[in-house]
């Protein structure tokens, strides 16, 4: 899972904090919106791990159902 995007998951709970203190709202957007880039290589790191042990069909289920998470939230 090593990834040069990886570096950008700091801003993960820099995002949570600015939104628990009330900073303006477009802080704590710049900040989730940066946040999301790494979550979704790590979401699709571990889909991809866990449809190993599952097999083709459900792993392919899994993949079809997560791989658009980042998109719809």
């Amino acid at each position: 899972m090593s990834n040069y995007v990886n570096v950008l998951l700091p801003f993960v709970p820099l995002g949570i904090i600015a939104g628990v203190l009330g900073w303006s709202p477009a802080a704590v957007f710049s900040l989730n919106f940066i946040a999301i880039i790494p979550l979704a290589g790590v979401l699709s790191f571990a889909t991809e791990e866990i449809s190993i042990p599952l097999g083709e069909s459900l792993g392919g289920l899994l993949n079809a159902t997560f791989g658009n998470a980042v998109e719809l939230i």
